[in-house]
């Protein structure tokens, strides 16, 4: 209660000094999910990039289903063979089964993450492009603030500053 006492108090001690400037404030709008469909640096590079990959990696991940299924065969085996090992050899052979099967996941498990940090370096490359698009933008319609649309409850539709977002990023993807 008393933080909702101090958080009421602050807003109103701020709330004059911020009126006061907001008919200086311009604000510009950018839907990021418009943008990220719409310019070459964004779904169309990760889909380039995910089909690149799909193509370098399909020998690792053919390579993958045949070790799958070698090591299904042995576990086959291994349960047909149980019952006529000897504990030592079924410690043995379990032991070999498991070494693999957790070497095998490692090797999926790897292949993932390299296909994950490549997907990062791509909409690393978007998010740049777009805060030096936003940044250009701003600065030639002499913006104070530009919000994300989506974190906006209501925003005027001249505010939104989407097409010139777009239009910024398709020019500096041709340079």
């Amino acid at each position: 209660m008393k933080k909702l006492l101090l958080a009421i108090m602050t807003l109103s001690l701020i709330a004059p000094a911020f009126a006061a400037n907001t008919e200086k404030l311009k604000v510009g709008v950018v839907n990021l999910q418009e943008v990220f469909k719409a310019v070459p640096q964004g779904e169309k590079a990760l889909n380039a990039e995910r089909t690149k990959l799909q193509a370098d990696n399909k020998k690792a991940l053919d390579g993958l289903q045949g070790e799958r299924k070698t090591l299904q065969e042995k576990v086959a085996d291994f349960q047909r063979n149980a019952q006529i090992m000897s504990a030592a050899d079924k410690e043995k052979k379990q032991a070999e089964i498991m070494k693999e099967n957790q070497a095998l996941q490692q090797k999926a498990i790897n292949l993932q993450q390299m296909a994950q940090q490549d997907e990062q370096k791509v909409l690393a490359s978007f998010n740049k492009a777009v805060g030096q698009a936003v940044i250009t933008v701003a600065s030639e319609q002499k913006l104070d603030l530009v919000l994300r649309q989506a974190a906006t409850l209501y925003a005027l539709k001249t505010m939104n500053i989407t097409p010139a977002i777009i239009a910024q990023m398709e020019k500096s993807a041709k340079a």
